[in-house]
């Protein structure tokens, strides 16, 4: 079996070696492009043997989508379990987002701008002013636009015995969604609290200047 071997100024060589056996039952030819490409770049095929010299686009070997939203009115809790919906997308100077398609939450629910793996992480600021023994937030994921959710990770903080000077804590939930259709596949944060008499009231602090109690998307990759 012959090889094309070219012998470079230091003498060692480069070889070109055919395949092992004959993938059809014609000849096979290596189409080279015609010129060197340009930094950076890298050669592909058309599938039919056809090489040629391409530029990676931007983010496609990176993190194509990411965000930030973030409580913008302050939220009360006295209750056990309620979705979270005064958002907004994270909008000061100094923030930024990655990707289109990008959309503030329906009634808290949160929709993705584009199939994909992605991390979405929730959290929480919390300050209590009384006793209050398990308040934090959970993320709960649909995969059928509504129908049953599913809770993937929650957070809380134990809290109690407290004196009626405020207490402050903070704690994050967080998790990986495969989101095979954008109709389809949402999430919500929910607040949860201890409820009943002599419990306190748990308040998620927000801010429109600052990411207090905060959501984060980041597309990771393909689904």
């Amino acid at each position: 079996m012959s090889s094309l071997k070219l012998k470079h100024s230091g003498g060692n060589s480069v070889s070109l070696n055919p395949p092992t056996s004959a993938p059809t039952s014609s000849d096979v030819a290596f189409k080279l492009p015609n010129a060197d490409g340009s930094n950076g770049q890298y050669i592909k095929t058309d599938g039919s043997g056809n090489l040629a010299f391409a530029t990676v686009a931007t983010g496609v070997d990176g993190i194509t989508h990411a965000n930030v939203y973030r409580l913008h009115t302050s939220f009360t809790h006295n209750g056990t379990h309620t979705i979270l919906t005064n958002w907004e997308e994270a909008d000061d100077a100094s923030s930024g987002k990655l990707g289109s398609g990008w959309s503030l939450p329906s009634s808290g629910v949160f929709s993705f701008p584009a199939t994909g793996i992605y991390y979405v992480k929730s959290r929480y600021y919390l300050r209590c002013s009384g006793e209050n023994g398990w308040p934090g937030v959970g993320i709960k994921v649909t995969q059928n636009n509504g129908g049953a959710y599913d809770l993937i990770a929650d957070a809380f903080q134990g809290l109690s015995d407290l004196s009626t000077s405020s207490t402050y804590s903070t704690g994050a939930a967080e998790g990986i969604i495969d989101c095979t259709d954008t109709g389809q596949v949402k999430f919500y944060v929910e607040a949860f609290a201890d409820s009943g008499s002599g419990i306190a009231d748990a308040v998620f602090e927000a801010s429109s200047t600052m990411n207090a109690t905060m959501v984060s998307i980041i597309r990771l990759g393909d689904t």
